[in-house]
């Protein structure tokens, strides 16, 4: 979850973050339980962020 309004992190550095891990999850050959979002918000983790995270958690960790 990343927010493009972040004055905490900036959005290169959030993307180059984003390769990495799907090429790690690519390289365990689950490249489908990767994934990255972005909202454009400032840093924070409003309510449609916390859906989407249960959301992917309850799909790959029932």
């Amino acid at each position: 979850m990343n927010c493009k309004q972040d004055k905490l992190f900036n959005l290169a550095g959030m993307q180059a973050a984003e390769k990495k891990l799907a090429d790690i999850y690519t390289k365990m050959k689950a490249p489908e339980k990767f994934r990255c979002n972005y909202y454009d918000v400032p840093h924070s983790m409003g309510l449609q962020m916390q859906n989407d995270a249960f959301a992917w958690l309850e799909q790959w960790l029932k």
